[in-house]
């Protein structure tokens, strides 16, 4: 007689299934890694979701109740038992701490071997997955939660609103009525009714908020992925309760891997280290994290440190060079901190960097008017700490209260998201329409902070694309930046004199229900559709 095949739902798992567009995702959190299927691996896929964690099924039971056969199921249910997404037996605690051992260790050595080649495996395949999951169902898909501004650190670039730039300034991030628990349930019940498949949860830092852990908890039960973004100086020394919830990735803000550094950008002494230890507790339970690092005038010439640390620990380093401002309108991050000319050339040489310019000929600028300008206020929003809803973080866009009004009426009556989501790259006032173009990774909430318009080119958005350009023809012609040395040579060369500085206002768009400049357009094309 041969013994039924059974499986198990292990606790590190989540996912959702969509019935009526047969699509499914599933999460391995354990790993961090994300897995899409359609139309009958999908329906397979959805019956195992609806199995409560760590409990069983057989291949004989999901067989009838799919209609698949147990022949064609095996192999299948074999695959996704590779994946981690399936058990032949309930694990102990002994057991997920020996795994969790084996990821520290594999991580550590896929960091070494190439940081570009962890980047491709695991953010850029949980990137496909989730799109083509969202693209099937349609929707909102996810959403960023910035649960408070109050934050333990007071870092000089920091864009949300109130932020301080000296120790001179008073920081207004904490000033504003913020969501209670009781709100956060109640919006993740409709979220998850509206299918919704992952959260971020940030600010300043959420664990500044101290209902932080009951939100994680809620989240955990209702089976939603969660992104944390920290830099997890108040989570130090309980990195273990927070393993417990499976994040799906913790994105930890490192400037740099030299103390005096890093604090002078935090303006919080100690903060280094308090964070190398957050990070070294995480990769202890090889949790999946991201060293998030902004380079900037301070770090420049010791922001490839972070590498460093991201190898020791098996961590993906990420660094950004749009030096953001703010989101109400203060421009001194850009005006103060932001790479000169020369600087910029250098860094454009660091293979690491997204941004990286190889030299092995100039980009044609490819128009592609139809597409998207971006996912935000499609399938993704963000929710401020009083509740305000806006299409992402860096695009402060207000459509309405979640204490006034639920979310699906906001996306389904909301004039200006309605005009957004009927925007394609062709709407754009100035762009793709330069060679320089061709080197713009656009932020359409840079746009909107500078102009009330997401349309209108913003200055910092152009000014990287024509140095990266500009690079890129001068490299065409034989020039070397980095004058036949090393990056890190050239880069521990790099003098910068960083003078004290503070906010800079301008017109603040944030508030704003509305978008500038195209009123009348927008009625138009409301009465043509």
């Amino acid at each position: 007689m041969v013994k039924e095949k059974h499986y198990f739902r292990p606790e590190w798992t989540c996912g959702r299934y969509d019935r009526a567009h047969g699509a499914a995702i599933m999460y391995n959190l354990l790993e961090g890694m994300s897995f899409y299927y359609e139309d009958v691996s999908a329906e397979v896929v959805g019956s195992i979701l609806s199995v409560e964690r760590n409990s069983a099924f057989t291949l004989g039971g999901l067989s009838k109740q799919t209609d698949v056969r147990e022949d064609c199921l095996d192999p299948f249910l074999g695959e996704l038992e590779r994946y981690g997404l399936l058990t032949r037996k309930v694990p102990s605690q002994e057991e997920i701490a020996e795994r969790r051992s084996l990821l520290k260790a594999e991580r550590r050595q896929q960091v070494a071997d190439s940081i570009n080649a962890l980047h491709e495996m695991t953010i850029v395949g949980n990137a496909s997955a989730e799109r083509a999951y969202s693209e099937r169902v349609g929707g909102l898909t996810s959403v960023m939660l910035e649960l408070t501004y109050r934050c333990s650190e007071r870092c000089m670039h920091c864009y949300n609103p109130g932020a301080a730039r000296n120790n001179n300034e008073t920081s207004k991030r904490g000033m504003r009525k913020e969501l209670t628990l009781d709100d956060y349930k109640k919006l993740l019940d409709e979220l998850v009714g509206m299918g919704i498949t992952k959260v971020c949860l940030t600010g300043g830092d959420p664990f500044s908020k101290n209902i932080v852990w009951d939100i994680m908890d809620y989240l955990y039960r209702k089976e939603i992925a969660v992104d944390i973004f920290t830099n997890g100086i108040s989570v130090v020394g309980d990195v273990g309760r927070l393993a417990a919830y499976y994040p799906r990735t913790i994105g930890i803000s490192l400037y740099s891997d030299v103390p005096e550094v890093h604090d002078s950008i935090t303006r919080v002494r100690g903060s280094h280290d308090k964070i190398v230890a957050f990070i070294a507790e995480c990769s202890d339970y090889a949790l999946p994290m991201l060293l998030k690092c902004c380079i900037m005038k301070p770090n420049v010439s010791t922001y490839h440190t972070v590498k460093t640390v991201a190898r020791r620990y098996g961590a993906l380093p990420q660094f950004d060079l749009n030096v953001t401002d703010s989101v109400e309108g203060d421009r001194s991050p850009s005006k103060f901190l932001r790479l000169e000319h020369e600087q910029l050339e250098i860094v454009l040489r660091d293979k690491d960097l997204s941004y990286y310019i190889s030299g092995d000929g100039v980009k044609e600028m490819v128009r592609h008017e139809g597409g998207i300008m971006c996912d935000a206020g499609l399938n993704t929003l963000c929710i401020t700490p009083e509740g305000n809803v806006q299409p992402c973080c860096a695009f402060p866009l207000k459509l309405g209260n979640v204490r006034e009004t639920s979310v699906s009426d906001l996306l389904n009556g909301n004039k200006e998201l309605k005009w957004w989501r009927r925007r394609t790259l062709g709407d754009c006032a100035d762009c793709y329409k330069h060679p320089y173009c061709a080197y713009c990774e656009m932020c359409v909430g840079n746009n909107y902070i500078a102009h009330g318009n997401p349309l209108v080119a913003s200055e910092n958005n152009c000014f990287l694309a024509k140095e990266r350009y500009g690079l890129a023809v001068k490299m065409q012609e034989g020039y070397d930046p980095l004058q036949g040395k090393d990056l890190e040579t050239a880069l521990s060369e790099i003098k910068c004199e960083i003078r004290k500085f503070g906010r800079t206002p301008s017109v603040n768009h944030r508030e704003d229900a509305r978008i500038n400049g195209v009123s009348e357009n927008y009625s138009c094309n409301l009465q043509n559709t």
